[in-house]
């Protein structure tokens, strides 16, 4: 068949598979030599990197590390504050369909809780619960029939304009940060914990790159010589340059930051101190454009019988990208009469989010943890603070697929007469999606189903839901003809009534060779 065709390619980023999986992680920590028995367990800290994904073969492999910090207070005669450090391997194997073996894995880990026990003066066992989100993303190159080229005036096309989301780019990079800091206290002995969080994420564009930048802000717990608990943070800025072909100012930028790995570490120098950082920070950047592109809906031909088959395509429409900061107030007071704050730690305990009545409702929760000190010894203070927010913006009733990630991005407080005013400061990046199936046409051939009207003419009574193009590739004619012979101006924009008596006149094509 000598059939010319226009063809187009489109890029697309979709959701294919998403589910929730928990682990459960034990291992023991052995206190050192270096340091005394175990008395009392007073706070632990972890966090978790995913240092490896790959999914081959139907099964997913995750690969990370689960941090763990444990303070304790030391069986001697002045109580000394010590900690211990461990690392937890995570080493899960997901079974997967093999129909999803060309697509690539986002996995999202948090701890979702961490209990530590004493087993003997000399030893703790860690128990971690690991919550893991497996995602498999399709980045699929679609090549599709946009139009059909002149010289085949014979073929009848009936062209759709779609609203889609073309993925340009989906690059990764990692950015090292490496850094010695000056210490606020000199007479800093050990560290207890360190949390690490990223803020003010911003980007610029420049020729096929995309400049990213950001702060690591860390938190440090550290015990002096003489048992006392104290606190610094550090911000580091850091930047990184990622490649991306062709992009422009025009284009949608989705960026998301990973720790990877991160090593905080007191020099021995007692005269010079100072903290040696070293950090990892995976860079994951999408590109997106908004467009609109034509495809076939249907076609004919007049002189000729020709068939096709029509494959579904999937494409997640981006709607809305934003970015919204929300505040949590919470004032706690203390029963302990000299009771001191010594620091604040904060993350996200569960989100969600749904629509209600076109308007984005996100719920979730803070778990607050309050590190104090009174004459007698140090503990924690837990709470678990409740947030809502509602996001009203007039995308959210264009779409149907709802996307929040949720992270703490500051947490200040003041204390006054033994209360603590606490603020918290919570980003949330919303994706509005809207999810479109659309069929394509595909593998057209030519068919023995030549549509011949035996009378010049046709009177034709419309039914419901005929159109022009239906009627017309019935008759084996073209709209134009038939708005010819019943006076219609404007045939591609015609309402028809059902009952409308019309003309059908045959269409006489030169037969191509």
């Amino acid at each position: 068949m000598n059939l010319d065709f226009i063809y187009n390619d489109l890029k697309t980023d979709r959701k294919v598979f998403e589910k929730d999986y928990e682990f459960i992680l034990n291992q023991d920590i052995i206190v050192p030599d270096s340091k005394p028995d175990i008395l009392e367990i007073l706070h632990r800290n972890s966090n978790i990197c995913i240092e490896r994904q790959e999914n081959k073969d139907g099964r997913l492999k995750i690969n990370g590390i689960v941090h763990v910090d444990v303070m304790y207070m030391a069986d001697n005669e002045s109580n000394d504050i010590r900690a211990l450090n461990t690392e937890i391997e995570l080493n899960q194997t997901i079974d997967i369909d093999e129909g999803y073996s060309d697509v690539i894995p986002r996995v999202c880990a948090n701890i979702d809780s961490i209990e530590c026990k004493i087993t003997n003066e000399r030893k703790i066992g860690v128990t971690a619960k690991v919550n893991c989100t497996a995602r498999l993303e399709s980045n699929e190159n679609i090549n599709y029939i946009e139009n059909i080229r002149d010289g085949n005036e014979d073929i009848q096309v009936l062209n759709s304009k779609l609203p889609v989301s073309r993925l340009l780019g989906n690059e990764f990079q990692n950015i090292s940060i490496s850094e010695e800091v000056s210490v606020s206290d000199v007479d800093i002995f050990e560290i207890l914990q360190t949390d690490v969080r990223i803020i003010n994420e911003e980007y610029k564009l420049s020729y096929n790159k995309v400049l990213v930048k950001a702060d690591a802000v860390i938190n440090i717990v550290y015990v002096t010589q003489n048992n006392n608990i104290g606190t610094q943070e550090i911000i580091l800025p850091f930047t990184g340059f990622v490649d991306m072909a062709g992009i422009t100012d025009n284009n949608i930028i989705d960026i998301h930051f990973d720790i990877k790995n991160r090593s905080v570490k007191l020099n021995d120098n007692k005269e010079d101190r100072k903290f040696s950082v070293n950090m990892e920070i995976g860079a994951n950047i999408k590109s997106f454009e908004n467009a609109e592109i034509t495809i076939i809906e249907d076609m004919y031909s007049l002189t000729r019988g020709i068939g096709f088959d029509k494959c579904k395509i999937c494409n997640d429409t981006l709607v809305c990208l934003d970015n919204v900061f929300h505040e949590v107030k919470e004032s706690i007071r203390f029963e302990e009469p000299d009771c001191k704050v010594i620091g604040i730690s904060s993350k996200i305990a569960k989100s969600k989010i749904e629509r209600i009545n076109d308007k984005l409702h996100i719920e979730g929760e803070i778990c607050l943890e309050i590190m104090c000190k009174d004459s007698n010894r140090i503990f924690i203070k837990t709470y678990q603070v409740p947030f809502t927010h509602i996001y009203d913006n007039q995308k959210a009733k264009l779409g149907n697929l709802y996307c929040l990630d949720a992270s703490i991005k500051n947490v200040t407080y003041s204390v006054l007469n033994n209360c603590v005013d606490i603020c918290v400061q919570i980003k949330f990046k919303i994706s509005i999606k809207n999810k479109m199936d659309f069929n394509i046409i595909a593998n057209v051939r030519e068919e023995d189903n030549r549509i011949l009207c035996p009378y010049s003419i046709t009177i034709y009574y419309v039914k419901p839901h005929d159109s022009l193009w239906s009627i017309a590739k019935k008759f084996g004619t073209t709209i134009e003809e038939i708005a010819k012979y019943n006076d219609i101006d404007n045939p591609y924009e015609e309402i028809l009534q059902i009952g409308r008596q019309l003309f059908i006149p045959q269409k006489i094509v030169k037969s191509v060779v």
